[in-house]
């Protein structure tokens, strides 16, 4: 087996294969109102998630934002992380993430990595956590991030890499699946109750 079809194989068995709602399914009018009253107070006993609320916020935001507005991995990452942990983004933000989908899909570091990285960043600088302290909270999401999904480079990690014959959006499984690895590991590493 090639080192391609090894890690496709791992990848599509650490992702959860399920159904996709609708985006305009009353849940996630309920789980808005829930999100805009949460307390996002630091607390010393997280939750494990991830609740099914959530879940179909993941997966109907990730849909959402790849087919309809075409979003790249590192801006969808950013942005759903931004919905759930209720932290404003300004549009530089948005805007630097435009091309860190593999960099600009030259295939290099992950977008679901980068935007994770980024939002670590935001979030961060947001609880007045100390730049070493953030520095080595990236430092251990991306080893964390490499010991669940084998690897930090796109090529790697997408399925069938940016071939021009390619259906758009071949990432949206391993997309949920990251965006659940990442709302776990900042909520258990910064004590945020979800």
């Amino acid at each position: 087996m090639s080192r391609e079809s090894a890690v496709e194989s791992r990848v599509a068995a650490s992702v959860n294969h399920d159904f996709w709602p609708s985006t305009h399914d009353s849940r996630l009018t309920t789980l808005d109102s829930r999100l805009t009253t949460h307390d996002s107070r630091l607390t010393t006993a997280p939750e494990r998630l991830p609740m099914p609320e959530l879940e179909t916020m993941i997966n109907d935001r990730v849909h959402d934002y790849y087919w309809n507005m075409d979003m790249n991995c590192a801006s969808t990452t950013l942005k759903i992380l931004s919905e759930i942990f209720m932290i404003s983004l300004n549009r530089q933000v948005k805007d630097a993430a435009t091309g860190m989908h593999g960099a600009g899909q030259y295939g290099a570091q992950c977008g679901l990595v980068e935007g994770a990285l980024m939002f670590i960043g935001i979030i961060g600088r947001a609880k007045q956590i100390p730049d070493q302290q953030i520095i080595a909270l990236c430092r251990d999401y991306a080893r964390q991030f490499e010991a669940r999904f084998h690897s930090l480079i796109c090529r790697e990690l997408r399925p069938r890499g940016f071939n021009p014959d390619n259906p758009p959006h071949l990432c949206e499984p391993l997309t949920r699946t990251a965006i659940r690895f990442d709302i776990h590991f900042i909520s258990d590493a910064l004590h945020i109750r979800i």
